[in-house]
């Protein structure tokens, strides 16, 4: 037999409502005060593989889930490259920078990445030696994403190197990272140069690091799992929101 709820539950329930909508348009920001991200990466996470660009920019294309999940809270401008030799300055105006699974950084990226972290950029850097996810386009074609991770001497220059042990289990499984579970695979592992003191912050995991560097911040992952996988967007979204936030906020 069904039982009515007190009256009194009523405007209770009406209240929590009302309190959790309001929770939920404060944690998204208006598409006008959505901070600007500039990414630079090798994986299809701004646009899809055999993306229809025009399709996508017109609203009709298929979106990355990454890229859709970052958008929610980011307005995002893409880069090739850091430092333009033709005079123009692609991070001009840029507070924060992701830079996932890059291609080779030239010598002026280095340089420029370092002068714009010590002027007060915010870097997210995710750095995999190892891809495992499944591409469309054949491992060697261009178009596919960088395999093997490419560490930038910059990262010696900040007192850090990546490790890769190469005898860990080929699979994705769940890893707290700081307190947040993401997928990992076939991880890199951060560790401090000797005698470096360069004050950063490696988590237990040794998969993620964060590092103060002049007026910047600096925060490493030396995986890529999380970015890899469509079937991330169910289990995952949470977890790449809460690494952003650390990065950026």
């Amino acid at each position: 037999m069904s039982r009515k709820l007190p009256k009194t539950v009523l405007p209770l329930a009406a209240l929590l409502l009302v309190g959790a909508l309001g929770w939920l348009w404060f944690a998204q920001p208006a598409p006008g005060s959505r901070p600007q991200v500039a990414i630079m990466t090798s994986l299809p996470i701004y646009w899809s593989e055999g993306a229809d660009v025009a399709l996508i920019a017109s609203g009709q294309g298929e979106m990355p889930w990454v890229r859709g999940a970052l958008e929610a809270r980011y307005r995002l401008k893409p880069v090739d490259t850091l430092g333009a030799g033709d005079g123009r300055d692609p991070l001009a105006g840029i507070e924060r920078l992701m830079v996932v699974q890059p291609r080779a950084l030239s010598p002026q990226d280095n340089l420029v990445l370092d002068r714009w972290v010590m002027a007060g950029g915010h870097l997210f850097m995710v750095l995999d030696p190892l891809l495992t996810g499944q591409y469309s386009v054949p491992l060697g074609d261009p178009r596919h994403p960088v395999a093997v991770g490419l560490i930038p001497p910059v990262i010696e220059r900040w007192g850090m190197e990546l490790r890769f042990d190469e005898t860990q289990p080929f699979a994705v499984s769940d890893v707290d990272v700081a307190g947040i579970a993401i997928p990992v695979a076939m991880a890199g592992e951060i560790h401090p140069l000797p005698g470096s003191g360069n004050g950063c912050r490696i988590d237990a995991s040794r998969i993620l690091a964060t590092c103060t560097r002049g007026r910047g911040r600096i925060t490493i992952l030396a995986d890529a799992a999380l970015f890899e996988f469509p079937e991330s967007e169910r289990d995952h979204r949470d977890a790449l929101m809460q690494l952003m936030v650390r990065a950026f906020e």
